[in-house]
């Protein structure tokens, strides 16, 4: 007998073998669902509705598949997306609280990204996986990744907007998520699930990553300091002297004069300045000192009101020179400075340090000459 004989018969042998066990586990399984339907009785079926229901929920279909007599491979397909749109909160009371910050519904005209194992010889930036079926070495093996439709995000577009990760905007908590991200920011999103990539994109998505700012509560406080800024007084003659600021970041005021020169708000609100303020607070901060803050004119518009200040009546501005000579006739105004010190000297032969020189007060020419005696370094008048 040849060695391809002896091989032939090994195979059938192994083969049937596998038939008698997979015939015995089938008769196991069946007494043991009769015996546990007798012994349950009723709490025995609810069990078991149960776990069906459990089932139906993970919806995983599991197929088997011979791709040769000795090698059996399972391929796993999940067909129920994961509930990426609800975040659970704990409230004061510590019970769970569930807010809806997404509106990512799975696709419909591609529901899933199917992924195999790559062959031998990935690409340069292969992560292991190809959604490929001929690169894959056994297109039997595969796993199907959720993929989610991303239309309900706001694309932007603008050089003052620039930030990587998905924007939430709610007006209260139980209100409708408006989502907002850059285009560049998109494009690469877009790009992965095109390309077979999901894992990152739906980490993105997940609510547990998405930023969610409330603006109901900046509203709200934007109302209390207008209640405070109309409760004001300046005196102005066009109006009844009420602080009139026309915006506040986002909020727009629309005043309209009522009557007896009352203002009248009518608030609306643009999003786009508040994603630029958004913007500039996950941004980097400025090199420069001075540019880690924003201007009150960028940040809202307002008339803006400087108190005079009450000059002193025996300020230098307002004295007069009561000086006279002796022909009766006013002397000329004397210098504005005096060089180096910036003043007079309080008297003839006082001496000031300054700029590593000793400086002397000549009274007769009231002037500020260098101290030879004191250690000055050069000679003469200071001109």
């Amino acid at each position: 007998m040849g060695i391809f004989s002896r091989l032939k018969e090994r195979r059938q042998a192994r083969k049937a073998k596998r038939k008698k066990k997979q015939a015995a586990e089938a008769r196991d399984k069946s007494t043991n669902n009769t015996s546990t339907e007798k012994r349950g009785g009723l709490f025995g079926r609810r069990r078991k509705k149960k776990a069906d229901t459990q089932t139906s929920k993970k919806a995983i279909e599991t197929t088997t598949t011979t791709i040769d007599e000795d090698i059996q491979v399972e391929s796993v397909s999940n067909s129920q997306s994961q509930n990426r749109n609800v975040r659970e909160l704990l409230n004061e009371d510590g019970e769970i609280e569930r807010q809806s910050v997404a509106e990512f519904p799975q696709s419909t005209s591609i529901p899933f990204i199917r992924l195999y194992r790559d062959s031998l010889i990935p690409f340069d930036n292969s992560n292991g996986t190809t959604n490929d079926s001929r690169r894959a070495k056994f297109p039997q093996i595969f796993q199907d990744v959720p993929r989610y439709n991303l239309s309900k995000v706001n694309v932007l577009d603008n050089v003052d907007i620039n930030f990587d990760f998905v924007l939430c905007l709610k007006d209260g908590y139980e209100s409708i998520p408006d989502l907002y991200a850059t285009k560049p920011f998109m494009d690469v999103i877009r790009s992965e699930y095109n390309q077979g990539r999901p894992f990152a994109v739906n980490d993105i998505i997940e609510e547990k990553n998405i930023i969610v700012v409330d603006i109901k509560p900046f509203k709200e406080k934007v109302e209390v300091l207008r209640s405070k800024e109309l409760s004001i007084n300046l005196n102005r003659n066009e109006i009844a002297g009420q602080v009139e600021v026309r915006r506040n970041l986002f909020v727009y005021s629309n005043y309209k004069v009522g009557g007896d020169g009352i203002l009248e708000p009518s608030p609306t609100y643009d999003l786009l300045e508040l994603i630029k303020y958004i913007t500039w607070v996950v941004s980097k901060p400025a090199a420069n000192y001075d540019d880690r803050l924003i201007a009150t004119n960028v940040l809202g518009d307002y008339d803006g009101y400087e108190k005079e200040e009450d000059v002193p009546v025996d300020s230098p501005s307002e004295q007069t020179n009561t000086t006279t000579t002796d022909t009766n006739d006013t002397p000329p105004p004397p210098p504005s400075s005096y060089v180096p010190i910036g003043r007079k000297g309080t008297s003839a032969g006082e001496t000031v340090f300054y700029m590593g020189n000793y400086w002397e007060w000549d009274g007769t020419v009231e002037q500020w000459i260098i101290d030879q005696g004191a250690g000055g370094r050069r000679p003469g008048i200071f001109d």
